[in-house]
C-alpha cells in the first residue's frame, strides 16, 4: 500500500465543517501544551511546496511524495534502533495511522484523541528534521551539518536506495511544511 503527504488538514479532510472543527481541536491540544496555535493557511501555498527540481514536479526536492507504507515503517524501525529514545516523532511512523506534520517546534509527540482519524498523533515538523537529520549517517546520506545540498537529494533521487529515498521525502515534507507554515498530513 502506498502512503504519502498532503498539503493542508483541510485538503485532506475535504468537508470544510469537519476541517474546522479538526483544527479547533489541534488548537485546544496546543493551547494546553502552551505551544502557538496553528493557522492554516486558506489555500495551499502557491510557491514552493511542489516544485520543479531537475526536470520533475518534486515534493521540495523529493521526487517522490509517496511510498509505501512498509518503507515508512522501516524508517520508523531505524530510527528506533539507531537513535534509542531520542526518537519521538518518527517512531509515530510505526503507528500506521495518518500523522499531521504541523509547522511548530515541540519535543514530544501530541496526541489528539477526539479527531477525525480517532487518536491522531501530531508531529512537530521541527523536531522530525532533527531527528532525520540525526539519522542520516546511519543511512549513508551525506549532510553538511544540518544541510542537505542538492547534489546529495538529486543522488538519492537517482538512486535506488528505499531508506534513502522515504529519508528524503519525509525530511522535504517536514522541511516544506516549516518553510511555508502548513501542515502536511501522511496519510
Amino acid at each position: 500500500m502506498s502512503v504519502g503527504f498532503h498539503v493542508r488538514i483541510g485538503s485532506h479532510i475535504r468537508d470544510p465543517a469537519m476541517a474546522e472543527k479538526e483544527l479547533s481541536a489541534i488548537n485546544r491540544i496546543l493551547l494546553r501544551a502552551d505551544l502557538p496555535p496553528y493557522q492554516e493557511p486558506t489555500s495551499d501555498p502557491t510557491a514552493g511546496i511542489y516544485t520543479i527540481f531537475h526536470r520533475f514536479r518534486c515534493l521540495g526536492r523529493a521526487r517522490l511524495d509517496h511510498n509505501s507504507a512498509s518503507n515508512f515503517d522501516q524508517l520508523g524501525h531505524r530510527a528506533q534502533q539507531h537513535l534509542g529514545a531520542k526518537a519521538k516523532m518518527l517512531p509515530l511512523l510505526l503507528l500506521g495511522c495518518p500523522l499531521y506534520f504541523l509547522p511548530i517546534p515541540f519535543a514530544e509527540p501530541l496526541f489528539l484523541d477526539d479527531g477525525y482519524h480517532g487518536r491522531q498523533p501530531l508531529c512537530s515538523s521541527p523536531q522530525v528534521i532533527s531527528e532525520l537529520v540525526a539519522l542520516a549517517k546511519y543511512l549513508n546520506i551525506s549532510l553538511d551539518g544540518s544541510l542537505l545540498s542538492d547534489a546529495t537529494a538529486q543522488a538519492i533521487n537517482d538512486g535506488d536506495e528505499e531508506p534513502q529515498t522515504v529519508w528524503l521525502t519525509t525530511f522535504e515534507a517536514a522541511r516544506q511544511s516549516g518553510t511555508h507554515k502548513c501542515a502536511l498530513v501522511l496519510t
